[in-house]
């Protein structure tokens, strides 16, 4: 597991990454239609069944796999807490103010998140594209486009809506680990 202190990458190296393999499916399409030549022999329909199989194990890993790496990840995260009163919610009694908790150090806990965001994220993506691949294997096969588009489509659509952004992220870190990434208080006297 990534320590809280390793350094994250960048967010915009994470869209980098996000771009990268959603365009390589336009890439595997257009070497599909630019530069494969058709075999003269009709395609083995097994292994297009297989494919299919395949794929379908594919996209259940791609949804399930990462939601739940990412949270047993965030359970691993020990960082400082405290808790302090929460503005967002409704005062009964100035007595029992209800209250929040929040890290002690929020942009650390926001790097130690981002860790362990990246592996989860890349494991996603990665099971996407090799629906994307089932498909590239399909056409090279020599199955019609009406057989090896919708791996091309199916691969996208698992792709497109993971677009990382740090706002989504640190929510549903927030919501996994029930802490607050940023201090509602504001910063306390004689923190940096």
């Amino acid at each position: 597991m990534p320590r809280p202190s390793q350094e994250p990458p960048p967010w915009s190296v994470i869209r980098i990454v996000w771009f990268a393999m959603v365009a390589s499916t336009f890439i595997y399409l257009a070497v599909l239609f630019f530069a494969v030549q058709i075999p003269d022999q009709p395609p083995d329909r097994s292994m297009g069944l297989a494919l299919a199989v395949a794929s379908l194990a594919m996209v259940a890993l791609s949804l399930v796999v990462p939601r739940v790496m990412f949270q047993k990840s965030l359970a691993t995260l020990e960082l400082p807490t405290r808790e302090v009163v929460d503005p967002d919610a409704s005062l009964v009694l100035r007595n029992e103010a209800p209250t929040v908790r929040v890290y002690e150090d929020p942009s650390a806990a926001r790097r130690a998140v981002t860790v362990r965001f990246f592996t989860p994220f890349i494991l996603g993506m990665a099971l996407s594209e090799a629906v994307v691949i089932h498909g590239l294997v399909l056409g090279i096969l020599g199955f019609p486009p009406t057989v090896f588009a919708p791996f091309f489509v199916i691969g996208c659509a698992l792709m497109l809506p993971r677009f990382p952004r740090e706002d989504a992220v640190m929510r549903q870190a927030e919501e996994a680990t029930g802490v607050r990434l940023s201090d509602p208080s504001g910063p306390r006297s004689g923190s940096t």
